[in-house]
């Protein structure tokens, strides 16, 4: 099983040195389901977030992440919050950055809930 994402998590992009570089602070839309006060995110939660800190360096036209594109996977097949699946710690997705980059679930935010 998968662990729930609060909005505790932390995410990272694929540029990121250091750690805390590349990171987003993330922010829930929904606050009926929570794991020791933190609310857990969901559906769209980590779609357009910002993203600070991205390494990323190259030629002309190379543009560093800021911000998050689209979450490609990492929604529960069961567990749901206002309507919307839970985010798990295999979400991932795309970044803004050109050329394209990804990012990836760092930690989860709570070690408590787990979901399929």
């Amino acid at each position: 099983m998968a662990t729930v994402l609060t909005d505790a998590a932390t995410i990272q992009c694929v540029h990121a040195g250091a750690p805390g570089t590349g990171t987003a602070a993330l922010g829930a839309s929904q606050e009926r389901l929570t794991v020791r006060g933190s609310p857990v995110l969901v559906g769209d939660d980590l779609t357009n977030v910002t993203i600070t800190g991205c390494t990323l360096t190259g030629p002309p036209g190379t543009k560093p992440c800021a911000h998050t594109a689209s979450t490609l996977t990492g929604g529960a097949a069961r567990l749901t919050a206002g309507g919307a699946p839970v985010l798990l710690d295999t979400a991932s997705g795309a970044t803004d950055s050109t050329p394209p980059g990804t990012w990836t679930v760092v930690a989860p935010g709570q070690s408590t809930l787990h979901a399929d």
